[in-house]
């Protein structure tokens, strides 16, 4: 079925997949996405991450942000 935009709810990994395999343009993963919960999507192939909120609203201020996002992607990279 059609998905519309209030139904959408952030990135998909299952998404990201199909895209990385069968696209040359590179992905953007966009939508609610932070340290905790990124590794899927780079998991999945997603080769940037739209994560402007995530790093300046962070609690610990944005280089703590920088430093998370940097490990979790580090521990999730396609091998």
């Amino acid at each position: 079925g059609k998905l519309y935009a209030h139904e959408w709810s952030g990135a998909a990994p299952d998404i990201l997949a199909w895209w990385s395999e069968y696209m040359v343009v590179p992905s953007v993963a966009i939508g609610g996405i932070t340290p905790e919960n990124c590794g899927p999507l780079v998991a999945a192939g997603a080769d940037f991450l739209a994560v402007i909120n995530a790093v300046w609203q962070h609690e610990a201020g944005p280089a703590k942000a920088v430093r998370a996002f940097n490990e979790a992607i580090a521990s999730h990279q396609p091998s």
